[in-house]
């Protein structure tokens, strides 16, 4: 790795990120009608969501992630890994955590094969944003997308 990438990779930009914005704008227009609603009914709601939130973890984890950018997942061609284009988790490495080694805001190529991981292949490529650019069994083959 170089450090460099594709003169085009920027043009990826408006159709990778675009969708993003338009679902956070949907999530943040819903909030501001359920927090701003003080008849009755709004009111109702927002219990009603607090009792489903506080006894449904499945809904509950579903809303943090989407809040907080977590459950961002890309587009991802056919025949890749199904981890691609998905937010990594903060795996345990021998080096140390994930997320730690993506401080400097370079791509990671993770190394699998002596400390595997479930639901992982041997190797994967990260991105800065945390999310994965490329997994597979053959590293060679990894490519900053």
């Amino acid at each position: 790795m170089t450090g460099t990438a594709k003169d085009d990779l920027l043009d990826t930009y408006q159709a990778e990120r675009h969708p993003v914005g338009a679902d956070l704008l949907v999530s943040t227009r819903a909030q501001t009608a359920l927090m701003t609603a003080f008849t009755p009914e709004g009111q109702d709601l927002r219990a009603l969501l607090s009792r489903l939130i506080a006894t449904v973890p499945e809904l509950s984890r579903e809303l943090a992630e989407r809040l907080s950018g977590l459950a961002v997942a890309y587009e991802r061609p056919p025949g890749v890994h199904p981890l691609t284009g998905r937010r990594a988790p903060n795996l345990r490495l021998p080096d140390g955590e994930l997320f730690t080694l993506l401080h400097p805001g370079r791509h990671v190529l993770l190394d699998l094969t002596t400390t595997p991981h479930e639901g992982w292949p041997a190797a994967a490529l990260i991105r800065p944003d945390g999310h994965v650019a490329w997994a597979g069994d053959d590293p060679s083959k990894a490519s900053r997308s």
